[in-house]
């Protein structure tokens, strides 16, 4: 095995499968779409607005870091040093 080919295992290991790309995007034209639709449509008063729009950010935050930069699927995940 030469340093070429461990380095391609090494880039398939990092790289998600088409699933969880697929899934992330979604989720994400979901969430976002929900965001835009409350504020079209003056559903909710501006506070719960506000609220509700941070809430929807975090959630396709998360959604982003575990879908895109998988989030704790290296070998030693350094995220729960910090649980």
């Amino acid at each position: 095995m030469t340093t070429e080919d461990s380095l391609i295992e090494i880039k398939k290991e990092w790289h998600g499968s088409l699933g969880a790309y697929l899934t992330g995007f979604f989720v994400c034209v979901l969430l976002t779409g929900a965001s835009f639709t409350l504020v079209i449509t003056n559903m909710l008063e501006k506070v719960e607005l506000c609220f509700t729009i941070v809430a929807l950010a975090f959630v396709q935050a998360l959604v982003q870091l575990l879908c895109f930069l998988h989030l704790g699927r290296e070998a030693k995940p350094r995220w729960e040093t910090f649980i």
